[in-house]
């Protein structure tokens, strides 16, 4: 999920990004407004430092010559089994750290 995320930020895909999206409102203007955030950064490598939950993951990202880190935090898809392989990400958490 983190991977795709981020190719969703580099190629500046604010629809793709909402797809991605836990399910609520609002997830297009979220996408929109991450974009206009990290779009720049998203250009350049990044690295990623994963915290694995016992259900819900965090990620905390750093783009090369940014010095916020994108904080992701990854859900199950699916409520009815939380512990599947299958995430979308929370938009609606604030992307600056």
């Amino acid at each position: 999920m983190t991977e795709h995320v981020l190719a969703r930020l580099r190629a500046r895909d604010a629809e793709g990004l909402a797809e991605l999206a836990a399910e609520g409102d609002g997830a297009d203007e979220d996408a929109k407004r991450w974009l206009a955030r990290w779009g720049d950064a998203a250009q350049r490598p990044a690295t990623a430092d994963f915290g694995p939950g016992e259900k819900d993951a965090s990620v905390e990202v750093r783009f090369d010559g940014d010095r916020s880190t994108l904080s992701l935090l990854l859900m199950p898809e699916d409520q009815d089994d939380p512990y599947g392989d299958r995430y979308v990400v929370a938009l609606h958490e604030d992307p600056v750290t």
